[in-house]
């Protein structure tokens, strides 16, 4: 099992304030509470987290009921919340999450995890294609990569050894601060980043890549598309609040038969053995 870090301490942009009354874009209300419960609920759902901390603002945090350790961070860059948040855990591995993913359900998160550790890598990052975007999230907007071997997109659940994250920081830095546009690649390699453009890279070539940047051993991991679909403007709240409508509707509908809560029980005791 792993701790995990939810980073929630972005502040929204202009169109955020004005539409929606807060500068912290992880308390944006969709289907009637704060975005960050959304995640908080599948992080607390999953069986592959043990404990967790959020990054965030505590007094706006604890004023939407967010009861989790938290670390206080107000706005500053992203660095500065993951080195606070990644900092305060203990333990080899960590899961490293952002706040803005409402739509993540506590199996995705498993089954990902799970992946994570049994791929060998060092680190993982989500990866879904638009197959399966399509099938479960239809109309979201993402970046696309359009690679040799499929048209992906990538997700906001890392998992990678805690040193990792705090030895790394500035290249990582320098790969947010570039990721619009694919201007990451650049930094790597300007043929990469040329090939990138052109469609004649493929995902292998990607993680080489990205490995010999950073150091490490790294994998794109498929996931479950509710880890990539991130809230970063005014109309991804419609979008994913339409969904959650939806999925709470349908929940109140459902009834479990007993033999799939006796399964869902066995299913996380074989969990928890493989992971101890």
């Amino acid at each position: 099992m792993l701790n995990a870090v939810i980073l929630a301490a972005g502040h929204s942009g202009d169109d955020f304030g004005r539409a929606f009354g807060t500068v912290h874009k992880c308390l944006v209300e969709v289907a009637g509470r704060p975005m960050i419960h959304w995640a908080l609920d599948a992080l607390r759902g999953a069986r592959c987290v043990d404990r967790l901390v959020v990054v965030g603002p505590e007094g706006p945090l604890r004023s939407a009921g967010v009861e989790a350790p938290l670390v206080h961070q107000d706005g500053g860059t992203y660095m500065d919340s993951l080195r606070a948040g990644v900092g305060s855990v203990i333990g080899d591995k960590v899961l490293v999450m952002a706040a803005d993913v409402p739509l993540v359900l506590p199996g995705g998160l498993d089954e990902y995890v799970t992946d994570c550790l049994a791929s060998g890598a060092d680190v993982c990052f989500p990866a879904v294609s638009w197959e399966a975007m399509q099938a479960r999230f239809p109309g979201a907007r993402k970046t696309w990569y359009d690679l040799r071997d499929g048209k992906l997109t990538k997700g906001n659940a890392v998992v990678g050894p805690r040193d990792f994250f705090l030895t790394q920081l500035s290249r990582i830095d320098g790969l947010f601060k570039t990721r619009k546009k694919k201007r990451w690649a650049g930094l790597i390699c300007q043929q990469f980043m040329r090939r990138l453009l052109a469609r004649a890279a493929s995902q292998a070539d990607v993680e080489a890549m990205l490995s010999s940047y950073l150091g490490v051993r790294l994998k794109a991991v498929p996931a479950d598309p509710g880890l990539a679909v991130d809230v970063d403007e005014v109309p991804d709240v419609a979008f994913v609040n339409t969904v959650l409508r939806r999925r709470v509707a349908d929940s109140r509908t459902a009834v479990t038969p007993p033999m799939l809560l006796r399964a869902s029980t066995q299913a996380r005791e074989t969990f928890v053995a493989a992971v101890h």
